[in-house]
């Protein structure tokens, strides 16, 4: 199949190769089921999973990378549930069967990034990641189970412990989530 037959398939061939449509029961021989990861590129993309395959024991972990067509930048993956993961490569469990979207920025348009470091998710109202100007966009993120409070730090160095969290879109913006153990006294005053 020739290149340009790989683009124009784009998520359809992805998924054929790398694994079954979510809920498909497949098992690993010996009974034991396994878990598809399906990813939509939009053709904008390529992925490489590692370990390769796109079907998984239970409990495997997955890195995801992501390679954006020339022009574009990588954004982060669209998660069927809602959530984002904008970290380079993305780690995955496989505890189910997961499927995403790979967002990439077009031109006219901004990006935001979330960084956690892979340690929960993080969820955008407007979904998507890539937002036209003057989008007002609300941040939500998790803690996880052994952390009590998170604040998250912009490329600035600017800190905000408001969450939800509200931003305009009116440049790229990144941020990181930093986690603070259960216990924590707070941020400062």
């Amino acid at each position: 199949m020739s290149h340009q037959q790989w683009k124009v398939l784009g998520s359809l061939v992805f998924t054929a190769m790398f694994g079954a449509a979510p809920g498909c029961d497949l098992t690993n021989g010996n009974g034991t089921t396994k878990y598809s990861l399906s990813l939509d590129t939009q053709s904008v993309a390529t992925v490489t999973l590692d370990p390769p395959g796109g079907t998984y024991d239970p409990d495997t972990w997955v890195d995801v990378t992501v390679t954006p067509e020339t022009g574009r930048e990588f954004v982060q993956i669209l998660w069927e549930d809602g959530s984002a993961i904008c970290d380079h490569p993305v780690r995955v469990k496989m505890d189910e069967d997961k499927s995403g979207t790979v967002v990439c920025t077009s031109a006219g348009t901004y990006a935001l990034r979330v960084y956690t470091g892979n340690m929960a998710p993080v969820w955008y109202d407007p979904p998507g990641g890539v937002y036209a100007p003057g989008t007002v966009v609300t941040i939500t993120y998790s803690c996880p189970p052994d952390h009590g409070t998170a604040g998250l730090q912009w490329e600035d160095g600017t800190w905000v412990y408001d969450h939800p969290l509200q931003v305009t879109m009116d440049a790229d913006k990144t941020g990181y989530v930093e986690y603070q153990p259960l216990g924590w006294p707070g941020p400062p005053e």
